[in-house]
């Protein structure tokens, strides 16, 4: 191959893994982040995805009732293998326009096919795919997660509040944060100093 073709060659692989985007969605399924940082980061903290019930009610209802059948509350990250586990656990249900197809756990989130699958709607679930997918892409494989908003199975009272910290930059390091004003009581722990209603985002 000649220089010049191996140069644009290079270019064009560049420009390309530097567009892609920090999830990968499959229409009609659960968002999952697959791709992951290239020196990821390892932590014992259960990092914590920011659903709120204002903008993800049915993924966490969808969650919190899997949970309650067995499935577990944390997740482990493990991207090997995962749009093979999605297929088989999307096998045979029907699909319909506006909807996609969620599986709790997520694909990434497993090392079996089987997972617990509702249809929602397909806004709510792109909009939880992208915020799982930007959580998750510096981290390892091996990495325990859970949905913010979903208690283990039996629990009678919600889960308590995040731990508090002395900055967002501390609470971000352990896994914590965004907290929203409208939902969060978390929020006025730290400053707003945008006030876009939104803290260690």
């Amino acid at each position: 191959m000649a220089a010049g073709a191996v140069t644009a060659v290079t270019a064009v692989l560049a420009v390309t893994a530097l567009s892609a985007p920090p999830s990968m969605a499959v229409a009609g399924a659960t968002a999952t982040p697959l791709a992951m940082a290239a020196s990821c980061t390892t932590t014992s903290a259960v990092v914590m995805i920011p659903l709120t019930s204002a903008k993800h009610g049915r993924i966490l209802e969808h969650a919190q009732d899997a949970i309650d059948k067995g499935y577990p509350l944390t997740m482990v990250l493990n991207r090997t293998g995962a749009a093979a586990r999605r297929k088989a656990a999307l096998k045979g249900v029907a699909t319909r326009p506006g909807y996609d197809r969620d599986e709790y756990p997520m694909a990434a989130g497993r090392r079996v096919n089987k997972a617990d699958v509702r249809l929602v709607a397909s806004s709510e679930n792109e909009s939880a795919g992208s915020i799982a997918g930007n959580t998750l892409r510096k981290y390892c494989d091996g990495t325990k997660y859970r949905y913010k908003g979903v208690h283990g199975k039996g629990a009678t009272t919600p889960p308590r509040n995040d731990p508090r910290f002395a900055t967002c930059a501390e609470a971000k390091n352990h896994g914590y944060g965004p907290y929203y004003r409208s939902s969060d009581p978390e929020y006025y722990w730290y400053q707003d100093r945008d006030a876009d209603g939104v803290v260690c985002e």
